[in-house]
């Protein structure tokens, strides 16, 4: 079992399964950038109001595939992939959390 300590990393890597048009998500792991819970609350507030790009470059700051983390391709991403930011989101909310899905 891991030793809790109070500090937290500053950041932390996750699969997020971005969601596919007609078919099975595809798995990609970004890299995430921990929030205190104080920060995480003010960023659920401006979920309205904030644009996708900058949430997502709010909570991330890499990922695992072929094209760079740049804020073109992550703009590509998500014009692309209409699901991305929410499962994005989701799937970075559950891992700061600890609130994961059962199977």
């Amino acid at each position: 079992m891991a030793k809790l300590t109070l500090g937290a990393a500053p950041t932390f890597s996750a699969s997020v399964s971005i969601p596919q048009p007609g078919g099975a998500g595809a798995e990609v792991v970004l890299t995430f950038k921990h929030h205190t819970r104080t920060e995480l609350r003010g960023l659920a507030e401006k979920l309205g109001s904030m644009p996708d790009i900058e949430l997502v470059q709010q909570i991330a700051t890499g990922w695992d595939l072929v094209d760079a983390w740049t804020p073109d391709n992550v703009r590509q991403l998500l014009e692309n992939h209409h699901g991305a930011a929410l499962a994005i989101w989701n799937t970075y909310v559950q891992e700061l959390t600890g609130l994961r899905e059962k199977n």
